[in-house]
């Protein structure tokens, strides 16, 4: 596709991104239409790079977008979709060469994103660009239950955020890290229990978020997790608990079922690219 014509973000409105957006993931396997606020509350968090992300058009319509974000030696596809009328042409394979291309540039040391499994397409779309699979990512949700009084206190979301930073050194998936959870205000809240564990939830009409729910070293074991918990569902009404399909497979599969949740169909690989 010869005709295809790139250009940066940087002079586009939210709502200018979020009808672009809206338009390349029309038929997606999972239903993906969001509102300028969605947009700007989700991706402001996760250092969206306008300057180094790119709408395609073709004779002015738009065909394709990728969104980049970028921290140190780090780029992230956030966000990559093509138009139905310009599938299975290419695009997709030169959006994404061009954006390693870009990257490399930039000087960008390592190129990452979350792909859902079951999009095979998507899939050897990414490993062609010389992207690996790194991780499986499994979501989990917890049925509507009224919870328990487990004495939770709520906090400022950015004390929980540093105390994330200084209590779990894994390198956790980009929108689960300190540096986005710390960008986040109302509607999402956290809560403590005597500053020995944090969970951070945005509750929403379909249920609760939960980004996370981490416990100091010195107090694992003591039954903090499963009190955080509890006091959640509790203190939000008893609505169900979810998780973003962001947590590694490996990470406390036991520790969920113990607490009444169960994995999500859908799951998703981390992808890596190094440059």
């Amino acid at each position: 596709m010869t005709d295809a014509v790139a250009s940066d973000c940087l002079d586009m409105t939210p709502a200018q991104m979020t009808e672009a957006l809206n338009t390349c993931f029309e038929g997606y396997l999972v239903p993906f239409v969001i509102t300028p606020d969605y947009f700007e509350r989700r991706f402001r968090p996760e250092s969206l790079d306008s300057l180094s992300s790119r709408i395609w058009r073709v004779d002015g319509v738009t065909a394709a977008i990728v969104l980049i974000a970028r921290r140190g030696w780090t780029a992230r596809v956030a966000a990559m979709a093509v138009a139905p009328p310009f599938r299975r042409l290419g695009l997709g394979f030169r959006a994404m060469k061009s954006a390693v291309e870009d990257a490399t540039q930039r000087g960008d040391r390592r190129l990452v994103l979350e792909v859902i499994e079951q999009n095979e397409a998507a899939i050897r779309l990414y490993e062609s660009v010389g992207m690996s699979r790194c991780r499986r990512l499994v979501g989990y949700r917890r049925e509507a239950d009224s919870g328990k009084r487990t004495g939770i206190v709520e906090v400022d979301p950015l004390q929980a955020a540093r105390a994330l930073s200084q209590f779990v050194q894994d390198d956790l998936i980009w929108d689960l890290t300190p540096e986005t959870l710390s960008s986040y205000a109302a509607p999402t809240k956290a809560y403590t229990i005597d500053e020995r564990g944090y969970v951070i939830a945005t509750g929403r009409e379909a249920g609760v978020v939960v980004w996370s729910l981490f416990v100091d070293p010195g107090h694992r074991r003591e039954g903090l997790g499963r009190r955080l918990i509890d006091g959640l569902a509790e203190t939000m009404g008893g609505k169900p608990l979810l998780t973003p399909v962001a947590v590694p497979d490996t990470v406390a599969p036991g520790f969920f079922r113990a607490c009444g949740f169960t994995e999500n169909p859908i799951s998703q690989f981390e992808m890596v690219l190094g440059l």
